[in-house]
């Protein structure tokens, strides 16, 4: 049955729905799953990123996109689950975490977004919390130190940054693999998708994220790995 995945934040511009787009590419292209993309949001902006031409992507046999409205998806989530090995799910917050499996929240490196991160997952049930991805804008991943406001089990090993431009190409042309952004960007979203399997096997095993340790497979604070260069699209 498939896992229902949700990226949240309290803060607009994080990239919450670039990420949920992107790691479900990489949970097809990767890993091999069977995905689907629901999107609920009235700006429909899942659907449109998902339509844009992705050279890299069959489109018309890889992700599955469901448009509709969040009371349709209760309605068919069963059924759904059962088509899939992983849903990953665009919502407003509080549909997002009433109907996810999993919850990821992002949050800026900023002493207003980490309180308002904090809040909300005060909110969420730890065996539902995959951890806090941060996010931030910069040139080079490795300048962006982690968050000492968050227990270090709880921040994903790499944080989301601008990945040279990535997302405003990405708005503008669609997604290539021919530069060496657009590749890091892949490993990165690869990355992203391995620990989330990693984290949501340790909590389904312990509970909670308490005592979770994770090594980064396709990119590390050097950049790609060579597993991550191994990546094929």
């Amino acid at each position: 049955m498939a896992k229902i995945i949700y990226f949240t934040s309290k803060a607009r511009g994080t990239g919450k729905t670039l990420l949920t787009v992107m790691t479900a590419i990489a949970a097809y292209k990767f890993a091999q799953q069977k995905t689907l993309v629901v999107d609920t949001m009235a700006d429909q902006t899942a659907t449109r990123l998902l339509q844009k031409k992705i050279p890299a992507l069959d489109t018309a046999t890889a992700i599955d996109l469901l448009t509709t409205t969040i009371t349709t998806f209760q309605q068919q989530v069963t059924q759904l689950q059962a088509s899939y090995d992983y849903i990953f799910l665009d919502a407003t917050t509080a549909d997002g975490l009433a109907l996810a499996d999993q919850v990821i929240l992002l949050t800026a490196a900023d002493a207003f977004a980490l309180r308002s991160a904090q809040r909300l997952q005060a909110s969420i049930t730890p065996i539902k919390f995959s951890g806090i991805i941060q996010t931030a804008i910069f040139d080079r991943i490795d300048v962006i130190q982690p968050s000492k406001d968050i227990a270090p089990q709880d921040l994903f090993s790499l944080p989301l940054a601008n990945l040279g431009g990535f997302t405003d190409e990405h708005r503008r042309s669609g997604i290539d693999i021919d530069d060496e952004d657009d590749e890091f960007a892949w490993a990165y979203f690869a990355e992203v998708f391995n620990e989330l399997t990693e984290r949501s096997a340790f909590i389904t095993a312990n509970g909670s994220l308490t005592g979770f340790t994770y090594t980064p497979k396709y990119v590390d604070d050097t950049g790609i790995t060579a597993a991550g260069y191994a990546l094929t699209l």
